[in-house]
């Protein structure tokens, strides 16, 4: 995994550390990196991050200093951070599954209808944000057919006509794609196991039964919290309640 050296920050005139700012953390994790010195890249890019910034660039080096390191439940945390902001980003997406299959729990998720699996492989192209830029594109399309329609030559006329039926099908197809991302992003939860392992447990409690053993790096959907605990639910349909030390929310 190599880490992205280019990235775009603005210098803010906050002083962090030994007087750095975000830019220089940035390079200076990526400088400590290239010379394997993975726990100090971590520290650099947290750095970042506790300033207030973040990018689907930082997410990836991060998670790629933590891999370095032995740390497989941060390195898959923050892949998973960097593909929020960036569903596009391969590399994110190449290493999710690198540190999944290095994961001691192999969780087989189950069957869903083939219909909602294509739904969401097209939801998981773009960003809700994304999606909605594209669905603009095409009202504008739309709009500039309308008005050829109404106001051009009857040549014009007819081949807006042609062109404005299939923009606004496009368009309508589109806009139900983004609201399909902002609600996906609103309704879904997600967490990665960070602890090297965790007995979750079938309440809120140490004292209750055991449901089942997770090990780091593995992802689950958060469905409920009561305290400092929170109720996950695996992909395989396990359920339990896990310490809030135990996980990290994506």
């Amino acid at each position: 995994m190599i880490p992205r050296a280019a990235l775009l920050i603005a210098t803010f005139a906050v002083a962090v550390g030994f007087g750095s700012t975000p830019e220089e953390l940035f390079e200076r994790g990526v400088e400590f990196y290239k010379h394997k010195q993975y726990e100090r890249a971590v520290e650099a890019y947290d750095s970042v991050l506790q300033l207030g910034y973040a990018s689907a660039e930082l997410y990836y080096n991060l998670g790629a200093a933590h891999y370095r390191a032995g740390h497989l439940g941060y390195a898959r945390l923050n892949f998973e951070r960097a593909l929020r902001l960036d569903p596009s980003d391969e590399d994110a997406r190449h290493n999710v599954e690198i540190v999944t299959m290095e994961a001691i729990d192999d969780v087989e998720a189950l069957p869903s209808f083939f219909l909602f699996e294509w739904r969401d492989a097209l939801v998981s192209l773009f960003s809700a944000d994304g999606w909605t830029i594209v669905a603009y594109v095409f009202y504008l399309l739309a709009l500039a057919a309308a008005a050829a329609f109404l106001f051009g030559s009857p040549t014009l006329k007819r081949r807006a006509f042609f062109a404005g039926v299939p923009l606004l099908v496009l368009f309508a197809l589109v806009l139900a794609l983004a609201i399909g991302g902002i609600h996906k992003d609103a309704a879904r939860e997600e967490c990665v196991i960070v602890a090297t392992q965790v007995t979750a447990k079938t309440s809120p409690d140490r004292s209750s039964a055991d449901a089942f053993v997770a090990h780091e790096a593995l992802k689950a959907r958060v469905e409920d919290k009561v305290d400092d605990w929170y109720r996950i639910r695996l992909d395989d349909g396990k359920v339990g309640w896990t310490p809030a030390s135990a996980i990290e929310i994506i």
